[in-house]
């Protein structure tokens, strides 16, 4: 009779799925072909508009409006019409195609995978047409310099240079002064970034011969950028304001001088944090964030987030340093997420370009595809409605030991705080009713060969808890062993003994032991700490890398950060 009851309860729950999941893939099925008919429409309204147009159009998009999705159409439908027979002109135009998607990739979507290609078929173009473009080698180096800016790594700091290099001396032969001035100016800013001006000593003295037009040319400011730079290397910090302040003062504020006049906001800015005048940098800071929003751009907001944190924590104002760096992080989290959106996207919309091209492929294609779907589909129902309840029951049973886990977490630090530790809870090696020794071997050898008594060592392990319970002090980021040793008055060789022989660990393993539980009763303080990302949470207990928190939070706790938290919140709406 029960066997019957079990089997008619199953029955009637994989009956139940199998509705839910047969309107799901229906429903799934119409939005897709919706999906594709509107998308079929508006590429073939777009493909038959000419390179040139939609080149413009795409420029437009990008910079005027700032709608870089129509913008990557645009530019992605002329960069498709690639092919070897076309005439050179039109071989342009598709290389610009390619460009304009690096600059809606780089610029906007922050997606270096997808930049990279562009420029790699923009360079596989040219190559066709015996041409060579300096616009590809300053779009390499201008990826590479940022690689580098964030990452502080010489080898794209290197490759940034190199690139800058071709670049110029392709565009001084070719007369693009464009691509001079803009690869001089970061060739100039890398340049002093390193110390090393002399690497760019033959590009400068090119430079100043080269006729200037105007002051409110970008040469004549790209000159006055270089003397900032030079100045503030120099220890000039007057001359320098004043040069920054006059490119500010020559540059309209424009999505065309944006960049340069954040850099000498920036500028600004590093030469008062420089001469310790962090009122007047925070003043400098405002500009440059205002620009970055303004325009969108997300490496510059980062930069100056970061440059934020460092000046008030240099004025001790813990709160705002704080506000700042989950601001960075936050935007941090955005744009790689971002990045994923936006490549998956991309797969799609190239897809449906190529189908698009052959309106007689593309019916059959999808005559063919419409029938595979309807059977895989029933297919796929069968076999869900069959694992259903099998996966039903396995998370049931993970997340029931979960619970166990979380349980055991929580229990582990509210004994901490509840329960006091008697007197004599540092016991050393003592032996049993039946003569066997409580400690082993290896701890009874640590305890001979150090000189200190069991009284002794019994008070050295009551100092080092004290401090250990001290969270304030522990969760400092230089916190050491040989600090420890100081606080509690003793040789780190006794210390690292006692913690041996009475905790059957090593300092590093029982400090973030310590961290890990200090970083729990934080994750329960949510008003407080729940606006932290997981590095925040690890930097605010004073560890450092995000790799090193997970791993000691799954040996402590056998859970990761993300899934204590989502526990914790699921028991908490309970």
């Amino acid at each position: 009779m029960m066997c019957f009851q079990q089997f008619f309860l199953i029955f009637a729950l994989v009956t139940r799925y199998c509705y839910i999941w047969s309107a799901i893939v229906t429903l799934l099925i119409a939005a897709t072909a919706t999906t594709a008919r509107a998308a079929r429409l508006f590429h073939t309204k777009w493909a038959e508009e000419s390179s040139a147009l939609l080149l413009r159009k795409g420029k437009e998009y990008l910079f005027e409006r700032r709608m870089p999705d129509s913008a990557l159409v645009c530019y992605t439908i002329v960069a498709n019409r690639w092919s070897s027979s076309l005439p050179q002109a039109e071989k342009r135009a598709c290389l610009d195609g390619f460009l304009g998607k690096w600059q809606v990739y780089f610029l906007t979507y922050n997606d270096y995978r997808e930049a990279f290609y562009s420029l790699y078929s923009a360079m596989d173009i040219a190559k066709d047409m015996g041409k060579e473009v300096p616009m590809i080698y300053y779009n390499f180096g201008t990826m590479y310099m940022d690689l580098s800016i964030q990452t502080r790594d010489s080898v794209s700091r290197d490759r940034a240079v190199s690139f800058f290099k071709k670049a110029f001396a392709l565009a001084c032969r070719q007369h693009n002064d464009h691509i001079i001035d803009h690869s001089f100016i970061n060739l100039s800013i890398m340049a002093f970034d390193i110390n090393r001006p002399g690497i760019i000593a033959r590009q400068w003295e090119f430079i100043q011969k080269l006729p200037c037009t105007t002051k409110r040319s970008y040469r004549y400011c790209s000159r006055l950028l270089y003397h900032a730079l030079a100045a503030q290397n120099e220890g000039e910090h007057q001359l320098a304001i004043a040069k920054y302040r006059e490119i500010i003062m020559l540059l309209d504020d424009n999505f065309t001088n944006s960049r340069m006049r954040y850099m000498s906001y920036l500028g600004m800015a590093n030469v008062y944090y420089g001469g310790k005048d962090y009122v007047k940098a925070l003043q400098c800071l405002e500009e440059p964030e205002r620009i970055a929003v303004k325009y969108g751009m997300n490496d510059a907001r980062l930069q100056v987030y970061n440059n934020y944190a460092t000046i008030y924590t240099k004025l001790n104002d813990k709160k705002k340093a704080e506000h700042y760096r989950i601001r960075y992080y936050d935007l941090k989290d955005t744009i790689l997420n971002y990045q994923q959106t936006r490549s998956e996207g991309e797969m799609r919309f190239g897809y449906e370009l190529e189908k698009s091209q052959d309106q007689i492929r593309a019916m059959k294609e999808r005559h063919r595809v419409q029938t595979m779907i309807t059977l895989v589909a029933v297919l796929v129902v069968a076999i869900v409605v069959f694992f259903l309840f099998l996966l039903f029951n396995k998370n049931r049973q993970l997340r029931r030991k979960n619970m166990v886990l979380y349980r055991r977490a929580r229990g582990l630090v509210d004994h901490d705080n509840s329960v006091e530790e008697p007197e004599d809870e540092i016991t050393l090696a003592s032996d049993d009713s039946d003569g066997t020794p409580a400690t082993t071997k290896h701890d009874d050898n640590e305890h001979k060969a150090c000189s200190m008594s069991n009284e002794e060592m019994q008070d050295l392990g009551k100092r080092i808890k004290t401090v250990m319970d001290d969270t304030a002090t522990i969760c400092l980021p230089d916190f050491t062993a040989k600090r420890l040793a100081e606080l509690v008055s003793a040789r780190q060789r006794d210390v690292s003994t006692v913690i041996k022989v009475v905790h059957r660990s090593n300092f590093s393993r029982l400090l973030n032991e310590y961290r890990i539980k200090e970083a729990i009763r934080r994750m329960s303080q949510e008003s407080k700490y729940g606006n932290l990302t997981i590095e925040g949470l690890a930097n605010s207990v004073g560890i450092k890398s995000r790799t090193t928190f997970i791993a000691s939070f799954k040996r402590v706790t056998g859970l990761t950060p993300s899934e204590y938290i989502k526990i914790e919140k699921s028991d908490k709406n309970r």
